[in-house]
């Protein structure tokens, strides 16, 4: 499964860090590494959240929605992947004019 670096922060130096938040497939991962002078610690990953798992919970507590539509939407989410997303094509702006058109 591909990542998706959300955030990295980093501190250099004799002891220094390094934190990243990704996203690998529907799990939010807190990744940290430490070192001190020479010695690197090795990465370690944390389990932050399962979207997944989430958003059951969250449909489970909603007493509306029936175990058939919870099913289905836990599936979906489960079998999302990038071939479900759109390409998204930057638009060049000109920054010689004054109108912009939002797409949205």
């Amino acid at each position: 499964a591909d990542e998706l670096q959300l955030f990295r922060f980093r501190n250099p130096g004799l002891v220094s860090f390094e934190i990243k938040g990704e996203m690998v497939g529907n799990q939010l991962d807190m990744v940290m590494q430490v070192s001190f002078g020479g010695f690197n610690s090795p990465e370690k990953r944390i389990k932050l959240v399962d979207l997944v798992d989430q958003f059951a919970v969250v449909l489970t507590a909603m007493p509306f929605v029936s175990v058939g539509t919870k099913a289905k939407a836990i599936a979906a989410l489960k079998g999302f992947n990038e071939d479900d997303v759109k390409k998204v094509v930057p638009k060049a702006w000109d920054l010689a004019s004054t109108e912009y058109e939002a797409d949205w």
